[in-house]
């Protein structure tokens, strides 16, 4: 019986065939939000999504924004968030391991005499920028009434102009990143507040939740967490 020997061009073409679905169906792509700000953290996230077969697109949106299309399904996930922070929306998965510690530090202009607390920001005019959940929740947990705003720079001018005794910023968007302002404010060595945040799913990707924190453990074991993570200031 004669045999029909296989051509080699076309069985080397079927093989490429055969691994481009292959990373096709293993690079399944979501819409992440996140501030342009946070792009430090991206080489993180990134090397975490695809540990779990995923490829992060990322979409600069303000917080508060970011977070209404995370619930309307018009984004797949939210960068990051302080733990706890998605309660009421019905669309949200949040992961359960820490990404990062999230600090709510103190902006004052250089030379404020006093170490602020919970306990003494009222006497003071504090304001932050809009969307910020951490902050806005200190201030509600603390019985603060603050002047709110629609932009991190727009709100640190006013501190410099002395019309703000206080802003309230996270350690996720540090004043480094916004510079011109080094002579004039200065962020305050103890925090006001520390707490996890943690990553955000759409619902309909919340089969991916575990298999996140399980690439957040498997990282911080082997060591490339670390390495990736930026430097905090």
């Amino acid at each position: 019986m004669a045999m029909h020997r296989r051509h080699p061009l076309g069985y080397a073409l079927a093989v490429i065939m055969v691994f481009a679905m292959v990373g096709a169906q293993a690079q399944t792509v979501l819409r992440v939000g996140a501030m342009e700000a946070v792009r430090p953290y991206f080489p993180l996230l990134t090397a975490l999504y695809q540990e779990i077969g995923l490829t992060p697109v990322f979409v600069d949106l303000p917080p508060e924004r970011s977070l209404r299309n995370v619930e309307s399904g018009d984004l797949d996930a939210d960068l990051g968030r302080a733990a706890g922070s998605t309660q009421g929306y019905r669309n949200m998965v949040e992961t359960q391991e820490m990404l990062i510690p999230i600090r709510l530090n103190a902006i004052v202009r250089k030379g404020f005499p006093v170490e602020l607390s919970a306990t003494n920001l009222a006497t003071y005019r504090v304001g932050h920028m809009r969307g910020i959940k951490l902050a806005e929740t200190f201030c509600k947990q603390h019985g603060l009434t603050p002047m709110v705003g629609n932009s991190v720079e727009g709100m640190l001018k006013m501190l410099v102009a002395d019309r703000l005794d206080v802003m309230l910023l996270t350690s996720g968007t540090p004043l480094s990143m916004y510079p011109g302002h080094e002579d004039a404010i200065v962020t305050q060595a103890k925090p006001l507040q520390v707490i996890k945040a943690v990553h955000v799913f759409n619902a309909r990707w919340a089969d991916y939740a575990p298999r996140f924190d399980a690439a957040v453990r498997a990282f911080r074991a082997d060591g490339r967490y670390v390495k990736l993570l930026p430097a905090q200031p």
